[in-house]
């Protein structure tokens, strides 16, 4: 599953942004900000969803109250810049997804990536989603490794 022209599309779900919306580090550093700088160099579709962004900024009033202010921004921006947004799965995909998660709001999530077409699904919750079928569940971190490593192979003699 890729997105348009062959491109490898991941899916991110509302941790992956909240914490995409709340680090102070560089591309080097953060496996989120890196991810991004690949979807901005056209090596990657970023994908996510309505519910996700709601979410992500939920937990960000949440958690940060007033200084979220500046993190939503931030988050705002990157999604204009680099995210296609998808819209709320419809209700019967959703109950399709069910019993692959368990919990209404990982169906919720698992369904809008695979309406999207995507191949992965970034989560730092990836225990929720072990029984997912048909999309790999990578935290961010894994999903960076899977990436240096597939790059790595393709330069050993």
């Amino acid at each position: 599953m890729s997105g348009s022209n062959g491109v490898l599309s991941v899916f991110w779900d509302a941790d992956s942004l909240f914490r995409l919306a709340s680090t102070k580090l560089t591309e080097v550093q953060s496996a989120t900000r890196a991810i991004v700088q690949l979807a901005s160099l056209g090596f990657i579709k970023v994908v996510t969803s309505v519910d996700a962004v709601n979410a992500a900024r939920n937990a960000l009033r949440h958690v940060y109250g007033r200084q979220s202010e500046g993190m939503i921004r931030k988050l705002r921006k990157l999604l204009q810049l680099n995210f296609r947004i998808v819209p709320t799965p419809e209700p019967e995909r959703v109950q399709e997804c069910l019993p692959e998660v368990g919990h209404i709001a990982d169906a919720l999530i698992l369904s809008a990536a695979k309406d999207a077409g995507c191949f992965v699904l970034l989560t730092y919750n990836t225990r929720h989603f072990v029984k997912a079928q048909r999309i790999r569940v990578l935290t961010p971190k894994e999903f960076v490794e899977q990436v240096r490593k597939i790059l790595w192979s393709g330069f050993k003699p």
